[in-house]
């Protein structure tokens, strides 16, 4: 009983930096919806993104932990306490939710990093077509001055 209630421990923990996660993210959830766009640059979202991956890699980390310990493949008498306490805290619940939530992050941040990847593109591509006009205009010049 006394690992499901560690394990239990661990997740609160993992949960509580999941959801100071969220609460980072939720100012860009609620721009994004008003003003149709977000004022971070990219440089700032990929550190975001730096962030969530580190909060996962973490997460994904002590993700043994709440894996059934093999101590029970020894002793198995003892495991209908330890699935019973791990139900009775909601543990694999409890870790779905918490994996759902920063899938929701991943994907927030990636509707941002394709919206600036977007700009950047468009930007580009009227930058390629001034220097188009530019280079007309020049030749232009050049065919009735010559």
């Amino acid at each position: 009983m006394s690992h499901a209630l560690a394990q239990s421990v661990k997740l609160d923990i993992l949960e509580a930096s999941v959801a100071a996660l969220l609460e980072r993210t939720d100012p860009l959830q609620k721009e994004l919806a008003r003003r149709g766009k977000v004022s971070l640059s990219k440089t700032e979202i990929s550190k975001q993104i730096g962030l969530l991956f580190s909060e996962r890699y973490s997460i994904n980390l002590h993700s043994d932990i709440l894996d059934t310990p093999e101590f029970f493949w020894r002793r198995p008498r003892y495991e209908p306490l330890y699935l019973m306490t791990a139900e009775f805290q909601d543990i694999q619940q409890r870790q779905t939710i918490m994996h759902n939530r920063l899938d929701q992050i991943h994907e927030l941040y990636s509707i941002l990093s394709n919206e600036l990847n977007y700009l950047h593109s468009t930007r580009l591509e009227w930058i390629i077509v001034i220097l188009i006009a530019i280079e007309v205009i020049l030749g232009l010049q050049h065919f009735f001055n010559g």
